[in-house]
């Protein structure tokens, strides 16, 4: 099976060879996943505790769409300023400098591989909370035009994937990795609320948060669920595209910028 893929992709089996490694790499921690399943129950419970709270918005509408844009999510989700800072951090850079596949579509493909395990075990947990709720708790407002929202995740996910790997070569000008892993861990509360996987952009007075490139990894796509038609399909497309081709080079912009100050033995 493999000698017939490496005849019919000819030199391009090594993107699929790249993919194929780092499924096998994130099975080896699956037990990380685990954890995460429990982290995110214990998350999903505080933020429908705190809407419930919320007398002044409707529980039932607001349930549906946080679980909506839960399973989204998690399809969208992409981490990637993790890897790419501990490879600065630990000098892994000077690898995937010295290796003759492309930087950034070697990096692509490492993240979708890495994060597919990860993100359908995250999907089947907050599937489970949605049934859980749906069965047990209060029936919610679903459509089936949520399955339409498949259309929607490559380019969501390559968007992440820029976003994360452009904040990613910040490492480069950062000395200390503890204050690193503190800079993410901020990004990451901004990035929950500026997407809308915390709460709906809906919510947060100010307009401008619906047209940044967060927005458009997860929030904006959810607009198609309430509103199925061409005209909307076409206006969250046209500006995903938009803001991944800003990310694009702005994280090529990051990554020479980043080289300059790599200290890295041997470059």
């Amino acid at each position: 099976m493999t000698s017939t893929l490496q005849q019919l992709l000819g030199q391009h089996y090594k993107w699929l060879y790249i993919i194929k490694h780092s499924v096998k790499t994130s099975l080896a921690g699956l037990s990380v996943n685990l954890i995460f399943i429990i982290a995110g129950f214990l998350e999903i419970a505080v933020y429908i505790y705190l809407y419930y709270i919320n007398k002044s918005i409707d529980f039932t509408t607001i349930i549906t769409q946080f679980l909506i844009v839960r399973l989204y999510s998690s399809m969208v989700m992409n981490r990637w300023y993790y890897f790419i800072g501990d490879l600065v951090f630990s000098s892994g850079m000077t690898r995937f400098l010295l290796m003759p596949t492309n930087y950034f579509g070697h990096q692509i493909c490492l993240s979708f591989g890495m994060r597919l395990v990860r993100n359908l075990v995250t999907l089947a947990s907050n599937l489970l909370v949605w049934l859980s709720v749906y069965f047990f708790v209060q029936p919610i407002n679903f459509s089936w035009v949520i399955l339409t929202l498949v259309i929607f995740v490559p380019l969501g996910f390559l968007l992440n994937f820029f976003i994360s790997i452009a904040l990613g070569h910040l490492a480069f000008f950062i000395k200390d990795r503890r204050d690193y892993s503190g800079f993410c861990e901020i990004y990451y509360m901004i990035f929950g609320v500026l997407s809308g996987v915390i709460i709906p952009l809906s919510l947060i007075p100010f307009s401008w948060v619906q047209n940044t490139p967060f927005a458009y990894v997860s929030h904006q796509p959810l607009n198609f669920y309430y509103n199925p038609t061409w005209l909307t399909f076409l206006n969250i497309t046209t500006w995903t595209i938009f803001w991944l081709v800003i990310m694009a080079i702005l994280s090529r912009l990051t990554f020479k910028a980043g080289l300059k100050k790599n200290e890295a033995v041997g470059l």
